[in-house]
């Protein structure tokens, strides 16, 4: 029961989308720029609609600068 989804090939992240949706952690790894920072992207996004949801706050979400 739970666990971390490991991706070594992430893309656009749709992978850690999905675990994420599943409450599961996940570790990403992406090699092209661009595609990491789509991920982060979505995956940040993700984050924040979960946690206001949720009723917690949004700004104890960080995200990488």
């Amino acid at each position: 029961l739970g666990g971390t989804v490991l991706d070594p090939f992430a893309g656009s992240g749709s992978t850690g989308v999905g675990a994420l949706m599943e409450g599961r952690q996940f570790i990403s790894i992406e090699r092209d720029e661009t595609y990491c920072a789509i991920a982060l992207r979505i995956v940040v996004r993700l984050s924040r609609r979960a946690c206001s949801r949720s009723g917690s706050s949004s700004s104890n979400t960080k995200s990488p600068s």
